[in-house]
């Protein structure tokens, strides 16, 4: 299929000089590329898909959901994939404990994730009512790239036939939360 196309966001903060590798982060677990954390997890989830996490496009927005040319190679639909952490104080073995306010915070990404109508509303930020500053506190140090993927996914709903959302994994068990979805629609 075609190449997939990794949106990332690098920060210095998640970076490493071991290229391709988690070894920064205590897992002996070699990638085929990246020195930012965002970017060596989406590489691992391509490789986990059986796809060669070598062969892949990187960006820092997403793209036009309806320029064919970003989002299609040669008339077939590309895999997107975005990498967005959740906040890391759900449980009391996270990295910052357990925190009032995180469950709330999860539960935005998690509708965000699963294409949920209010998640997606046209012109509203899905956290606007927690604030960034709350965000912050509980470990979400990636709001942008949700209020990103919440207006593309508005977008879609408007303007696209047959957008579909189905969220295929939800996680908190290291107190960090993980959400993983797959979108699919027709420009």
């Amino acid at each position: 299929g075609p190449r997939p196309l990794i949106v990332r966001r690098p920060d210095d903060r998640f970076a490493t000089t071991h290229t391709g590798s988690f070894r920064a982060w205590g897992a002996d677990v070699d990638v085929a590329g990246g020195n930012h954390l965002p970017e060596l997890v989406a590489r691992w989830v391509i490789g986990a898909a059986g796809r060669d996490a070598g062969d892949v496009d990187l960006a820092a927005q997403l793209p036009d959901p309806f320029d064919f040319r970003d989002v299609t190679v040669d008339g077939e639909p590309r895999p997107i994939v975005v990498v967005a952490e959740g906040p890391a104080a759900l449980t009391a073995r996270a990295p910052l404990t357990l925190l009032d306010g995180a469950q709330r915070i999860d539960d935005i990404c998690a509708a965000i994730a699963a294409g949920d109508d209010a998640a997606l509303a046209e012109g509203s930020d899905p956290f606007g009512d927690v604030g960034p500053s709350a965000c912050a506190e509980v470990g979400l140090g990636t709001v942008g790239v949700w209020q990103d993927l919440a207006a593309f996914g508005a977008a879609l709903r408007m303007d696209a036939r047959d957008f579909t959302a189905h969220a295929t994994y939800r996680d908190a068990s290291h107190g960090v939360g993980y959400h993983v979805a797959e979108w699919g629609w027709t420009a």
